[in-house]
């Protein structure tokens, strides 16, 4: 609708598309897969991921989503452009729940169930070339990100953890020779 305002009626306007955004004191029964995870983070609950883990969605820090939409929003040209406002590579559900189980507090299983019926394994690449023209790129790390929102909730991130990388490339592996085998 707001293209057709821009097209037919010359409307100073912009679209921005963003991904999931998360950030401190955020509502965690009112956002995806992330919101889901680091509540159960809190609640001292095992992580539960839906599928092989593999599926890979975008996140975005609320500052970082905050400046990209100011900049679009403000910068010279940007009238009636589609700016997608997200970070260079996405995330895969497993490499969320290591990363959450990396900083817990306790020890923590993942437990995997079934994907659901609405879940899908999408090839989703944005078109993300305009964002140098108004010299936008996300600053907030996912994992310092992250961190922010759990101390928040006054959640104690435990800082001497060991490095899941191993495990998340035997999980990968382990999907690899499934669907080979297939």
């Amino acid at each position: 609708m707001v293209r057709e305002y821009f097209d037919n009626y010359d409307t100073d306007a912009r679209i921005a598309r963003l991904p999931e955004v998360y950030g401190p004191n955020m509502n965690l029964n009112s956002t995806g897969l992330l919101g889901k995870l680091i509540q159960e983070l809190i609640h001292g609950e095992d992580l539960t991921i839906y599928g092989e883990g593999t599926q890979k969605e975008y996140y975005l820090y609320i500052d970082d989503a905050a400046s990209g939409l100011v900049k679009a929003l403000f910068s010279k040209k940007t009238k009636g452009k589609i700016y997608t406002l997200v970070e260079k590579d996405p995330y895969t559900t497993l490499e969320l729940a290591f990363l959450l189980r990396n900083i817990a507090n306790k020890q923590m299983q993942i437990n995997y169930a079934p994907a659901t019926s609405t879940m899908g394994n999408r090839k989703y690449t944005p078109d993300t070339s305009n964002l140098n023209d108004i010299k936008w790129k996300p600053r907030t790390k996912i994992k310092e990100g992250i961190i922010e929102t759990l101390e928040s909730f006054d959640y104690a991130i435990n800082e001497h953890s060991f490095k899941p990388t191993k495990l998340i490339e035997q999980k990968a592996q382990e999907v690899k020779i499934k669907k080979e085998a297939k």
